[in-house]
């Protein structure tokens, strides 16, 4: 991405749930300031929560070189009639765009969890970040002005240059066909929900999910449950290790609802499990930022942006067995051997969660 924002001409824009001050968060404001100093018109939105660590110091010079720097949902916007909701209203969304010739998109943050050591990070997470070029650049853009939208209604306009030319871009000669989807719960968007529930229900051979929070809704549960009903081979794999104990805790109350209906659910311990993608039927393949929980499906801004091709796919797909290499299998068996004591505190984490994230 780095050596992506330096070939940029014209629009570098930058969105993410976290951004820290740490070498790779730091490395990337500087890679920014630099292409605001070349003139490109940079625009970066950070979740005000998601990045408590940012100070007007780390910033200060990307400012001054002429980048917008906005906060979502900063301290100024909590009311009381949004008191509760504030803390899980969040900017979930990580893209960069670049002009009209390449944007990014999927798990990754600017943190330096995220990233390899060779870079300056610790590769603390699992993670899954994906390239795009093409037609689909201008979608992600478009999702990427929506963001800006909500973040600064009366004044995103005078924050970000759009070229006419980029709105139509040819398609790529040999090709996939790529959709974009983002989800919004206030302006009534939930294509990646949509999306997810019509893959499910469509389903015939197999379904690889991959989710580091998982306590999905109803209606999705219910998919997931009937696909495996149907004979297809369907496959979670999950985080062991949680940052957010709380919600691994409300998970293991539910596994057994799926084990018991044919789901294989697997838990990665080797790391910690970050990436959101799914592959079904070898042929179609979603990556992006929605995790299979309330808060994605009802309260985050998210993006994920879905690809028909087979060999995509089939990427993804190698990427979910070797990841199985590295976690535990979860069955009925051991499931249900549960101590009373951790079943109470599964079941107590369950009901905190369905409160608090309804």
């Amino acid at each position: 991405m780095w050596a992506a924002i330096r070939t940029a001409k014209e629009n570098v824009w930058m969105e993410t749930f976290l951004l820290n001050p740490d070498p790779v968060g730091l490395k990337m404001i500087y890679e920014l300031t630099q292409a605001a100093k070349r003139g490109c018109n940079v625009v970066v939105i950070y979740d005000k929560f998601g990045s408590l660590s940012v100070r007007e110091k780390h910033v200060s010079k990307l400012i001054q070189a002429g980048a917008a720097v906005l906060p979502y949902n900063s301290f100024n916007k909590i009311r009381l009639q949004n008191l509760a909701k504030w803390p899980i209203q969040r900017n979930h969304r990580k893209l960069l765009i670049i002009d009209d010739t390449m944007a990014f998109c999927g798990g990754m943050n600017m943190h330096g969890d995220h990233a390899g050591r060779d870079v300056g990070g610790n590769a603390r997470f699992r993670d899954t970040h994906a390239k795009v070029t093409g037609p689909a650049v201008n979608d992600l853009a478009k999702v990427f002005i929506h963001s800006l939208q909500v973040t600064d209604p009366d004044g995103w306009k005078g924050k970000i240059k759009i070229n006419e030319k980029h709105q139509h871009i040819r398609p790529i000669k040999n090709g996939v066909f790529v959709q974009v989807l983002e989800s919004d719960a206030k302006r009534n968007k939930r294509n990646i929900q949509k999306a997810l529930l019509i893959s499910l229900r469509n389903a015939t051979s197999h379904c690889y999910l991959t989710s580091p929070y998982f306590l999905p809704p109803l209606k999705l549960r219910r998919e997931i449950m009937n696909a495996a009903a149907r004979g297809v081979d369907v496959r979670l794999l999950t985080q062991g290790l949680c940052r957010t104990p709380i919600i691994s805790q409300a998970s293991q109350h539910i596994y057994g609802l799926f084990l018991r209906n044919g789901v294989k659910v697997y838990q990665m311990f080797d790391k910690e499990l970050h990436a959101k993608t799914a592959t079904i039927d070898g042929v179609y393949a979603s990556i992006g930022t929605y995790n299979f929980d309330n808060l994605s499906f009802k309260h985050m801004l998210e993006v994920n942006f879905t690809v028909i091709d087979p060999k995509t796919a089939l990427e993804l797909e190698d990427h979910f067995k070797n990841d199985l290499a590295y976690s535990e299998e979860l069955n009925i068996e051991i499931w249900e051997k549960r101590s009373y004591w951790k079943r109470f505190i599964h079941g107590c984490a369950y009901f905190m969660s369905q409160i608090f994230l309804r």
